[in-house]
């Protein structure tokens, strides 16, 4: 059974939340598109409510390819705080010592969004010694990033098995959730077609 963010102890605790905000770069015409952002929304708010140490981390464009500044989140960062209405602080890179004085310095309540996860190679290459720098920064691993829940990205397989409590987001657990309801639904003509 998945756990829920809803049970796990949250308040005074650095979570790490992983996002799947994987948005077109540059400008778009008309009026974006704010579905990815929604989704998300009710977990990080759930999480600044409970007074947790909230660090979001979700990578833009293609991992494995090759980073540019036009790959910043920034841009995404600045509209996620304007639909949560709050303020936060953006770490200019995933990893590092700047990351982790901004990650000590957080308070009960603080957000911190990291820069763009595919800026760095491990995070493709599913590499251990990049996963183990993000799991230094958190005591809990909120997955909410359902999606990319079949990549094999460091931030997807292995970060959550180096942390002691993980769990999933509210999006997440409804998109399984719904899996699971097609699955029944769909038994009965599997059956059928079986020999």
């Amino acid at each position: 059974m998945i756990r829920s963010v809803k049970n796990v102890a949250l308040s005074g605790r650095r979570v790490l939340i992983r996002l799947d905000l994987d948005l077109p770069v540059g400008q778009k015409r008309g009026v974006p598109d704010d579905r990815r952002f929604e989704e998300a929304l009710p977990t990080i708010r759930y999480a600044l409510d409970q007074r947790a140490r909230v660090i979001l981390a979700t990578h833009q464009g293609n991992p494995r390819g090759r980073w540019s500044e036009g790959r910043t989140i920034e841009p995404t960062a600045a509209r996620l705080v304007e639909l949560l209405r709050c303020e936060a602080r953006f770490a200019d890179d995933c990893v590092g010592d700047g990351v982790r004085k901004l990650v000590q310095d957080l308070g009960d309540g603080d957000l911190l969004i990291l820069e763009n996860l595919a800026m760095n190679a491990g995070e493709a290459l599913n590499d251990r010694r990049f996963a183990e720098s993000l799991a230094a920064f958190c005591d809990v691993f909120v997955n909410e990033a359902f999606s990319q829940a079949n990549r094999t990205f460091a931030s997807m397989a292995t970060l959550p098995t180096l942390v002691s409590d993980k769990c999933a987001g509210l999006h997440f657990l409804r998109e399984v959730n719904r899996l699971e309801a097609a699955r029944v639904k769909l038994l009965p003509a599997c059956e059928a077609l079986s020999v």
